[in-house]
């Protein structure tokens, strides 16, 4: 359990309520006091190996010049904490509330700064991967996850002479574009297929058709939707 205002993260029983140890505060159970001290933390997570990750905001009031996300090894039965990494921004960003870390599988993290709005991702070594930041509100808390699209609508298509234009704005899994031609909308065949190459794909048929439509397709050449057929 995190407790923000006695700055004090606790290892509690569940099933006596015992406080098994305490990291920080006025009582802490890891020593020597001055190598961890954090104020205000948000977002405190045990990880395997003994550690821990918790994001130390040193604020409100502003107590520390800056925010630090924290990864913290602990040595329990010695009592003893140590920092291992820390990833200070290089604006040296203070968070009034709220924020979090997140380990990535490399070693990184990704932070989000709560009530300054930004998500930030770090490498490793400390160095910024990438960035955003909210136009209004706060982060609360980022995390990075697998995101896929799914548009509402079909697939979208346009026919310029001998040229199809195929696009299907937010759909994420989109590998290839297949283009099927015929004399109408009732006799239609595959004549083409195209990577997916960004927002509109452009395919060339040497020739116009005289009806044309075309099918989206995932990387495993499954059909995830078809356009309506058009007409020259």
């Amino acid at each position: 359990v995190s407790a923000r205002n006695t700055w004090a993260v606790y290892k509690i029983s569940r099933h006596t309520g015992e406080v098994r140890w305490r990291l920080g505060g006025k009582r802490s159970d890891f020593g020597p006091p001055a190598v961890v001290k954090f104020r205000f933390q948000h977002n405190a997570r045990l990880h395997p190996g003994g550690m821990l990750s918790l994001f130390d905001n040193g604020a409100i009031p502003k107590l520390e010049p800056f925010s630090r996300p924290l990864l913290l090894k602990l040595d329990v039965k010695r009592h003893r904490a140590a920092i291992v990494k820390s990833f200070v921004h290089p604006r040296k960003i203070s968070s009034p509330f709220e924020g979090n870390i997140e380990l990535l599988p490399d070693g990184g993290a990704l932070v989000g700064w709560g009530g300054v709005r930004k998500v930030t991702e770090f490498t490793p070594s400390g160095e910024i991967r990438f960035e955003l930041k909210l136009p209004y509100g706060d982060t609360y808390r980022g995390y990075r996850l697998p995101w896929r699209g799914r548009p509402g609508g079909r697939p979208a298509i346009e026919l310029a002479g001998d040229r199809v234009y195929a696009s299907w704005n937010g759909k994420t899994d989109v590998a290839t574009w297949q283009v099927l031609t015929g004399r109408d909308g009732e006799h239609l065949s595959p004549v083409a297929r195209h990577d997916w190459s960004g927002l509109e794909t452009a395919i060339e048929l040497g020739r116009p058709p005289a009806a044309a439509a075309v099918r989206a397709l995932d990387a495993r050449g499954r059909t995830l939707g078809v356009s309506e057929t058009v007409s020259s």
